[in-house]
């Protein structure tokens, strides 16, 4: 049981109501009781339990719904729906900032968002606190006017964000991309029976000239089982990287995600890896690619980082 705090501003004054609900485990009915307040106020803010470290406020205007803040950065709830369920305490960005510091990494000058989605990890770097240049990398209309809108929602200036409308596919041209399926849109669908829209495609020394960095802090990959596509890429592209967060998920062959491990192979090794869900044991890469070759690893996000040593 967990107490839902609802907190309304209205013509007739300022009052609060103490609701006791029981969650389910994706949050629907936190949702669904949120979407009902939305209809009769204009202004509302939620904190649920002592342990969330974000409130959730609705629009002004009315016509965007459910707003996530941390008091730090603002999204818009349409593409921030996992902060509904019960176990979600915090910004993803926040995670991995913290991931980051334990690599030894404190300074972030430039992150290459490739799969920006909505912009959560976009915005979260282009706080003013990091000093960085960020590139944010979405190929979806419908998921480029939600990135762009929380872009322009920042109490921050964002000018350090550079949105591209491109999906990053190892080729120069143009790719079918299915749509209106969210951050998991993709254009390596077994079964295209969603619509789709085509998109520009570029490969990834393209995106780094358009980008203008000479080198990369920080690469994020989640491009929902295309991440394969970049492999020859990222190879080329090894000496200007210096941490790379890659999800490797189940939409694609193990042996195709294996070429991305190939690519960080260098005859000196300097390269090492870590999982999102293990992050506490450090692997070489043979290491890594022995164990996820025998399918000992599952899909997760994967690190790949220079050795500090």
């Amino acid at each position: 049981m967990k107490k839902l705090l609802v907190s309304t501003l209205t013509n007739s004054g300022l009052f609060l109501i103490s609701v006791a609900i029981r969650l389910s485990g994706d949050g629907k009915l936190l949702a669904r009781i949120l979407q009902k307040v939305l209809v009769t106020t204009s202004k509302v803010k939620f904190r649920l339990g002592s342990a969330m470290k974000f409130t959730v406020i609705g629009a002004d205007d009315g016509s965007r719904g459910i707003q996530v803040s941390d008091g730090n950065i603002v999204l818009l709830a349409a593409g921030t729906r996992r902060y509904f369920s019960g176990g979600n305490y915090r910004f993803q960005g926040e995670e991995l900032e913290d991931r980051l510091r334990r690599l030894g990494r404190t300074r972030i000058d430039t992150f290459l968002d490739i799969g920006a989605n909505c912009g959560e990890l976009a915005i979260w770097f282009a706080q003013p606190r990091f000093h960085c240049r960020v590139a944010a990398v979405e190929p979806v209309r419908e998921t480029l006017e939600l990135l762009r809108a929380n872009i322009a929602l920042q109490s921050f200036p964002t000018d350090n964000i550079t949105v591209f409308a491109c999906a990053v596919t190892g080729t120069n041209g143009s790719i079918r991309i299915t749509s209106g399926h969210g951050s998991q849109n993709s254009v390596v669908a077994r079964k295209w029976r969603s619509s789709t829209e085509t998109v520009e495609s570029v490969s990834l020394a393209t995106l780094l000239e358009r980008c203008r960095f000479d080198a990369v802090s920080f690469l994020k990959i989640d491009i929902e089982g295309a991440e394969p596509m970049l492999a020859d890429d990222l190879a080329k592209a090894l000496p200007a990287l210096d941490v790379a967060m890659i999800e490797f998920s189940d939409k694609n062959a193990i042996s195709e995600y294996l070429k991305i491990v190939d690519a960080f192979t260098t005859p000196s090794g300097e390269w090492r890896v870590r999982t999102n869900s293990n992050f506490d044991v450090e692997l070489d890469i043979p290491a890594f690619r022995s164990l996820y070759a025998q399918g000992r690893i599952p899909a997760d996000d994967v690190w790949f980082y220079r050795n500090a040593a």
